[in-house]
């Protein structure tokens, strides 16, 4: 009973980011264990307003004061201790003793940063550790990259991560994964980057289908083919999609699954053609008979998908913010698109 009643007691260890620490900060949210962090009031203060308020003589709390000697300890019950113990270290350029390789934790420093008014001193920090973050190449990073680089305000990793998630993923993302569990990024954000990605999907989807396959169709005769031979031909390039596991892909696979599939496979096989005996008398002006473009449009179409996957865009974070703040928020683009969707060097 008595050793029952010890370790309720139990006071968590203390961590010390500063030797000058005159407060303890003693987070406990989130159902995970209290920690305690002895902190330097005038680090915190520099880089967070909130903090800065918090720990002015007139705001601070009656009866107490604080003290080097004997620091007091605030309780922050509704804050993620790790979270907590990651922005401390940050505000007293400790940040670097260790890393940080779940990308729910970068999610829930970027929920803290916004509740103390710390982004700008959390953005170096996160920035470093991109490259790390970006390697991983994860989905499932994907899903919570757009959340945190909107609640910091990233532009540039903003259109980057959003631009992959148009091309590379296979389905929409899952609000509650993808917003953290808040209400910190609207939905509207994420019902744009699905549309955007069902778009870029059927832009590829259709190039596979030129316009002489599309006239003619797949097994019908309601359409006549320009010469004998381009039924041939389109049934060849039909039969080559079907081979290459393209002509019936689902709706929930990727541009750039598509492109995988064009360059292994269906750019390999041969394409029936027939230049030599193609009798269409068909103005050019009213295109031509598939006898003759089929073969260029195989040795093309890896090509076409590939400038389309250059030319997709990410989301430009600024215009987002004025759009669904009905222009209440007027901000500079800071991210200027170039040739391959992606920011162009500030002049």
């Amino acid at each position: 009973m008595a050793s029952s009643q010890n370790m309720q007691n139990d006071t968590p260890a203390l961590t010390t980011l500063s030797y000058a620490g005159d407060v303890i900060l003693k987070p406990s949210g989130h159902g995970k264990p209290a920690i305690r962090l002895l902190c330097s009031s005038i680090c915190l203060g520099h880089g967070s307003s909130v903090f800065k308020a918090m720990f002015e003589p007139d705001r601070f709390a009656e009866g107490q004061t604080l003290s080097v000697d004997s620091p007091p300890e605030i309780p922050l019950p509704e804050d993620h201790p790790q979270a907590i113990e990651r922005l401390c270290k940050i505000l007293h350029f400790r940040s670097g003793d260790d890393i940080a390789w779940d990308i729910d934790h970068y999610a829930d420093v970027a929920i803290v940063s916004e509740k103390y008014d710390c982004r700008d001193a959390v953005v170096a920090w996160f920035q470093m550790s991109v490259p790390r973050i970006w390697a991983q190449n994860r989905p499932f990073y994907d899903e919570k990259l757009p959340f945190v680089s909107y609640v910091l305000g990233l532009p540039s990793e903003f259109a980057k991560v959003t631009k992959r998630i148009i091309l590379s993923h296979t389905k929409a993302l899952n609000p509650v994964t993808a917003t953290h569990k808040t209400d910190l990024v609207p939905l509207e954000l994420l019902q744009e980057l699905e549309t955007r990605r069902q778009v870029a999907l059927q832009n590829a989807t259709d190039a596979l289908k030129p316009e002489f396959v599309q006239r003619i169709g797949l097994g019908t005769m309601t359409v006549a083919a320009m010469c004998p031979r381009e039924r041939a031909v389109a049934d060849s390039w039909l039969h080559n999609l079907i081979s290459s596991g393209l002509l019936f892909m689902p709706l929930v696979q990727s541009v750039e699954a598509i492109k995988f599939r064009v360059d292994g496979h269906f750019a390999k096989l041969p394409i029936e053609h027939g230049v030599a005996a193609c009798s269409s008398n068909i103005p050019f002006w009213q295109g031509r008979c598939g006898c003759q473009t089929g073969e260029s449009k195989r040795d093309h179409l890896s090509a076409e998908i590939g400038f389309m996957i250059t030319m997709t865009k990410g989301m430009c974070l600024d215009c987002f913010y004025r759009k669904v703040s009905d222009g209440a928020i007027d901000r500079h683009c800071r991210v200027s698109f170039d040739h391959d969707g992606m920011k162009k060097p500030e002049s």
